[in-house]
């Protein structure tokens, strides 16, 4: 793997980490909380939450589950762009910031 798709893979980790810090702080529950209505081990979460490691795709699901929110929610700011030559491999992108409300977030109380 070359020096830029590792560092790709690494910007991937550490913006999935903090979606998933912010959005579960937002609806007030704890790691070990997220973990067990998600089925996952905490220390599972405590990687991903650290930008240690990548979810699969059913752990994301999960996790979107567990705090209640649309599994994109998620993946907010990440997208790839093609190369701008035929045959040159495209790059991850990271875009923006959470608006102040994103509108998946559950209707407070």
């Amino acid at each position: 793997m070359g020096r830029r798709q590792t560092q790709d893979i690494l910007d991937l980790k550490q913006r999935f980490a903090g979606n998933l810090i912010l959005l579960r702080s937002r609806v007030d529950l704890s790691q070990e909380e997220t973990a067990e209505r998600a089925g996952l081990h905490k220390t599972e979460l405590s990687l991903l939450e650290r930008g240690l490691r990548l979810p699969r795709l059913d752990t994301l699901v999960k996790l979107s589950g567990a705090i209640e929110i649309e599994p994109c929610a998620l993946l907010t700011g990440m997208t790839w762009r093609l190369g701008s030559n035929a045959g040159q491999p495209g790059t991850y992108m990271q875009q923006g910031t959470f608006p102040a409300e994103p509108p998946w977030l559950p209707e407070s109380p």
